[in-house]
């Protein structure tokens, strides 16, 4: 019996003791965050479904204490949020129900997080400091429902309609001369002017109109539209009335053109008339007046005052016919000829034109709209602007870790930039992705961070797909790492990709450069990186818990290094970040790599300088921003520049 008694103590022992190892090589936690649908397409005022996936993995004895949100990126609210006990044997699905109750078509953006930690209970052992966390970011596009597109080709036809109406007011009012020789019409010159201004001012509100169409405001629009109508119409009708009083002046002035050629043809007989001694003085004279009149009115002037001397000469006309008249009925003498010759009348007519001008106008479709913290834009479609950035972690020490671990590195990374307005994509797996979800990451106006593990195999088997953890080599890692990066582009829709890669992570994108190529990659950030390899201590104790394979690859005598360090420099630029301070076998470094194996010719070297106490090597908390935020904030510096 106290055989038995002493067997299970000591199993209770080991039990304690392998639970607490757990917990000390950073095992006793590890969680996951999936969504069957990360695209939805739905109709305004429809509903879509997320199906959200929380699970963790930690001891039997173990609870975790996880917080699950999704939270709506385009204004910051929760749409959902809820805190829930997960263990292994109980993983959480919530499907979270989204109605739309825009009046756009466009894209709104959603992150789905899961933060937990450990509850500690007896058997429970956990050296969670603080949350872990994962990250997915989900979409819902939205389209215009039935009656919304109808609304919006009403409000089309009847924009486009006073478009094409003010153009052509308008550059009638533009087409107006009033610039003639031998009519003054600086009366409406002026006119005009005042007219042409607040056609001008007045067109700033048809812009307007044309902007809340373009911008998919359509109750806006709506609105404005009656009252811009409204007021179109007043400043046409004060047009109407000035064309009209123009036309009329030029029509005055054509009938009287048209007085005087009638007259200058009833009066070239006075040439050949034979006058009295007495009658022949009234004729020279009335020709005398009608050349006068002729020369007068070619000089510019006022319609008013052509009336006048037309109206006079008419009436020296009439004296003259009746002095004629009566000289035919008394028998005098007529024998004499005028000695003055009746001028040409070259007045010409006002031709008018003006109003031969019809422009017709089209609005564009209306690109989608994104709104990203409360700032509403077109969708974004330059691939290339806003470059994603791609974090690599480096070298596992412990193999017996879930792969789940090595996403973790950049946590810190991630969520402060995420805070500085970046959106925190989070991890990225291997696979093949739908159609739905081609460049739905983007479209706002804000790069995207995401974090990739090249220690994922990415297979298929039949008709579906499986995630496997496979240590192997780098080259095989780079060969991970390349589709990685192909489905960042993809989802993205960019050209190209800012990689930020820790210690052996930076071997892997060099040897990625060397196999592939630099023209996928804006730019390379590497972060205590062993450029010449690793030795001493680091090298010796490496395969113990690593993979032996990594491992031997990064010994600085390496064939692989040895290659890595012979090729040419590559175009892309290189940012290095190198780690100082600790001080071991003769030399200096962040206690894992030494500066002479760190520095990288060719490289843009920055040096910072830290401590190593203990375990804690200043080489892994290099990554925490809490610690080293002047690291992070250079970080952030060459992402942006």
């Amino acid at each position: 019996m106290i055989a038995f008694l002493l067997f299970v103590v000591s199993i209770l022992v080991f039990l304690n003791f392998y639970l607490y190892v757990k917990a000390l090589l950073g095992s006793d936690l590890l969680i996951s965050l999936d969504s069957k649908n990360k695209t939805l397409i739905i109709e305004n005022e429809g509903e879509g479904i997320f199906n959200l996936q929380a699970k963790v993995l930690t001891s039997p004895f173990c609870q975790a204490s996880c917080l699950l949100s999704l939270k709506d990126l385009s204004n910051g609210n929760l749409v959902y949020n809820e805190t829930v006990h997960l263990s292994v044997s109980s993983p959480l699905i919530k499907e979270i129900s989204i109605s739309t109750n825009e009046e756009t078509s466009g894209q709104t953006l959603y992150e789905a997080s899961l933060w937990c930690e450990t509850l500690k209970e007896s058997l429970c052992y956990t050296k969670t400091d603080y949350p872990k966390s994962r990250t997915q970011i989900l979409s819902i596009t939205h389209r215009l429902n039935s009656v919304q597109k109808a609304r919006k080709e009403k409000l089309k036809n009847q924009t486009e309609s006073l478009n094409m109406e003010f153009s052509n007011v308008k550059n009638n009012i533009n087409k107006m001369d009033f610039n003639f020789s031998s009519l003054d019409l600086s009366r409406f010159e002026n006119v005009s002017i005042s007219l042409n201004e607040s056609f001008n001012n007045f067109s700033s509100r048809v812009d307007k109109l044309n902007l809340l169409y373009e911008n998919q405001k359509y109750s806006a629009l709506e609105a404005e539209f009656s009252v811009v109508k409204n007021n179109f119409e007043i400043l046409n009708s004060e047009f109407k009335f000035f064309n009209s009083s123009v036309f009329s002046e030029i029509n005055l002035y054509n009938l009287l053109i048209e007085n005087i050629s009638l007259m200058h043809k009833e009066i070239l007989f006075l040439e050949d008339y034979n006058f009295s001694s007495l009658s022949v003085i009234a004729a020279e004279s009335f020709v005398n007046d009608f050349n006068s009149m002729i020369s007068n009115l070619t000089k510019k002037d006022i319609l008013a005052n052509k009336i006048i001397l037309l109206n006079v000469v008419e009436k020296e006309k009439e004296k003259l016919l009746a002095i004629m008249n009566e000289e035919n009925f008394s028998g005098i003498l007529r024998n004499n000829k005028i000695n003055v010759l009746i001028s040409e009348a070259p007045l010409l007519k006002i031709k008018m034109d003006w109003n031969q001008s019809f422009q017709n106008f089209s609005l564009a479709e209306p690109q989608p709209i994104c709104c990203f913290e409360n700032e509403c834009f077109t969708c974004i479609n330059n691939s290339f602007l806003n470059y994603p950035v791609l974090f690599i972690h480096g070298h596992s020490f412990n193999k017996a870790l879930s792969l789940e671990t090595s996403f973790e590195s950049f946590n810190g990374f991630s969520q402060r930039l995420e805070k500085d307005g970046y959106i925190n994509a989070g991890e990225l797996y291997s696979q093949d992705y739908s159609e739905i979800s081609k460049e739905y990451l983007g479209k706002v106006n804000s790069s995207v961070v995401m974090k990739g593990t090249y220690y994922l195999d990415f297979s298929s088997k039949g008709n579906s797909f499986v995630l496997s953890s496979d240590w192997s080599n780098i080259n095989t890692y780079v060969t991970r790492l390349r589709e990685i990066i192909s489905n960042v582009k993809y989802l993205t829709g960019k050209e190209k990709v800012i990689l930020v890669s820790h210690s052996m992570g930076g071997l892997v994108v060099r040897r990625y450069i060397q196999r592939y190529g630099d023209e996928d990659l804006d730019k390379v950030i590497l972060i205590t990186v062993p450029n010449k390899g690793v030795d001493g201590f680091v090298i010796d104790y490496c395969s113990v818990f690593g993979a032996n394979t990594e491992c031997a690859e990064m010994d600085k005598n390496s064939l692989f290094i040895k290659n890595l360090n012979e090729a040419p420099f590559p175009k892309v630029p290189i940012y290095n970040i190198i780690g100082l301070g600790c001080n071991w076998e003769n030399s200096v470094g962040d206690g894992i790599v030494k500066n002479e194996s760190a520095y990288l010719e060719g490289a843009n070297n920055i040096y910072f300088i830290g401590a190593c106490n203990g375990l804690d090597f200043f080489h892994g908390n290099v990554l925490d921003p809490n610690r080293h935020p002047k690291i992070y904030e250079k970080v952030k510096e060459l992402i942006e520049n």
